[in-house]
């Protein structure tokens, strides 16, 4: 899978550029956006990531255009204009996800995670694993040690979040991001610890280990 990341800040970039790759991509970059558009459009890309603010041309004018050539390119924002008018203009031009910065790496990759669920139905199809606990992201059935267990779509999404992510500490607001997506703005993170009680009750009904570590003010992750 390629991505390509449009982002003026050499350092951002190259931050963008190490968690992509750690997360199975290979990256190509540009620092202004003239570059990036002749990239997107000519390139075989499985995602672009775009910042708003570049030289040349602004990351709204590249996805317009691109938008207008009916390129169907997943297409994140990821900006530090982050309020309500600048989320709605990047939406409502075309792209995918808008996430403001600073960034995290967890939620980077849940938020390619929920692009790429709807973009890529090889992706969305992948049965996850871990430890003893399967799910299955087309059928939405998790199964330990062979039991059913029955989620509500919450719960379903936290543990999906989670298990996307395995041995990482995945934040609040990317859990939320990845659970409820912009239904929960502004953030609220008091959403996720109950959820994450009951579902960890759930996980462990048929006698199972305690798979989800709370990592104290960072957020949780499967261990």
């Amino acid at each position: 899978m390629k991505a390509l990341i449009i982002e003026d800040d050499a350092k951002e970039s190259n931050t963008l550029k190490k968690w992509l790759e750690q997360d199975g991509y290979t990256c190509t970059t540009a620092s202004d956006g003239a570059i990036g558009y002749r990239k997107i459009i000519s390139e075989d890309l499985s995602l672009a990531i775009v910042d708003l603010a570049l030289p040349e041309m602004t990351g709204l004018e590249i996805i317009r255009k691109c938008r207008e050539q009916n390129l169907h390119t997943p297409i994140i924002i990821l900006s530090g204009y982050g309020d309500i008018a600048n989320r709605i203009s990047g939406l409502s031009a075309g792209a995918d996800y808008f996430v403001t910065k600073p960034s995290h790496h967890d939620e980077i990759s849940a938020c390619i995670a929920a692009v790429m669920r709807r973009h890529d139905p090889t992706f969305a199809a992948r049965t996850l694993h871990f430890d003893d606990i399967s799910l299955n992201p087309l059928t939405r059935e998790v199964v330990r040690n062979g039991h059913p267990i029955h989620l509500t779509n919450n719960e379903f999404k936290l543990l999906e979040c989670l298990m996307r992510n395995p041995g990482r500490i995945v934040s609040p607001r990317t859990i939320i991001m990845h659970a409820w997506g912009y239904e929960a703005f502004p953030i609220n993170s008091g959403l996720v610890e109950p959820r994450v009680y009951r579902l960890r009750e759930k996980l462990m009904s048929f006698g199972g280990r305690d798979v989800i570590k709370n990592e104290r003010t960072l957020g949780y992750k499967l261990k």
